[in-house]
Formats: C-alpha cells, structure tokens, sequence
C-alpha cells in the first residue's frame, strides 16, 4: 500500500473538532515515514488498521480474545503490501480474524483513530496508529476463532467482558453511535 492512499484515507475520517489535532498529527506522521509507516517492518511505530464490528438492532459488539494482548477487543492488525488501501486492510483483518464470511457493510470512511502503545509481547512493534473503521454483522451469524485469537463473542454493550483492552469500555459507546449515524447517512445516500 501507498502512503498517498492512506493520506486520502486519512483525510476522509470526519475528525470531532476536540480531535481534529490527532488527525494532522496522524498526517504529519506519515508525511515524513512515508511508506515505512505502513509496514510492521517500517519501525517501532506504525499504522494498523482495525475493524469494529456491531450488530445496530440488538446493540451488541462482535470481539475477539487476542492471543498476544490476552484481552477481548476489536479485529486488526497490519498492513499488508497488497491491501488497497486502509479501509480494505480492516475488511481483510476483520473476515481473517472473526471467521464472518462477509459483513453487511463497512464504513466508507475510518470512524476513529487511536493511537496507543504496545506490551513487550507484541516484539519490536511499540505504538499501533490504528485507523479504525466500522461494520455491521446480525448477531446470528456464524463466527470462529483464527490462530491469532482464543476465542470470537457477541457481548451486549451493557456487558462486556472483565479481560477488555483497557480503553475499549470507553471507547465502544461512542462508536456504536458513528457506525449507527454513518450507516444511517450511508443508507440516505442510496436512495
């Protein structure tokens, strides 16, 4: 993947006003690493790309149990030399990690961006600029673990798992509500 589609990218998260600061600190980041900072390979710093999925009707969350992280969160990883771009790269992390065959819709663009620092367990990676986009999946359907995961679950938002990645409780609220907007706009647009 090209720095300039991530830059794009990027350039298309509708940034909260108190956020927009992250935003072009996020640009300004990859601005000067260039390709390097979308490959695990690119340093101790990079972006990711990740995957939260919801199913809108029953206000549940799909996650995984991280091998690496020992904790519940949301599905994504790294950029791969042939992901398209960020918004594909979530898709291929979500599918690869959930077991879902295919998601009902994906965000056209990121709905957060978090920044945050690593365990010694995930090697030389340090910080994860993760640009995260959201889906929406029926809470029916057929989900597994892949190698990278214990286990996959649906949990209701009101109850979430104790062994969480620390912020995600925070977090998940607020997110619940993008996807519903988007996806709501995104249904407007169509007709």
């Amino acid at each position: 993947m090209r720095a300039h589609l991530a830059d794009r990218e990027l350039r298309s998260w509708p940034a909260p006003a108190d956020r927009i600061d992250e935003r072009e600190a996020a640009l300004a980041f990859l601005s000067e690493h260039g390709d390097a900072a979308l490959r695990r390979t690119g340093g101790a710093e990079h972006f990711t790309a990740s995957c939260v999925v919801f199913d809108l009707a029953a206000s549940r969350v799909l996650l995984h149990h991280h091998r690496k992280a020992d904790a519940w969160g949301q599905f994504g990883g790294h950029i791969e030399d042939s992901d398209a771009g960020l918004r594909p790269a979530a898709e291929r992390e979500c599918l690869e990690e959930s077991g879902l065959a295919a998601v009902d819709w994906l965000s056209p663009a990121p709905v957060d961006l978090h920044v945050h620092a690593l365990p010694s367990a995930f090697g030389t990676c340090r910080v994860h600029r993760d640009v995260v986009y959201a889906a929406i999946a029926s809470a029916d359907a057929q989900v597994s673990a892949s190698p990278e995961s214990h286990a996959v679950a649906w949990f209701d938002l009101a109850a979430l798992p104790e062994n969480i990645l620390p912020d995600l409780p925070d977090r998940l609220p607020r997110l619940f509500a993008l996807t519903a907007d988007a996806r709501s706009a995104a249904g407007s647009a169509e007709h």
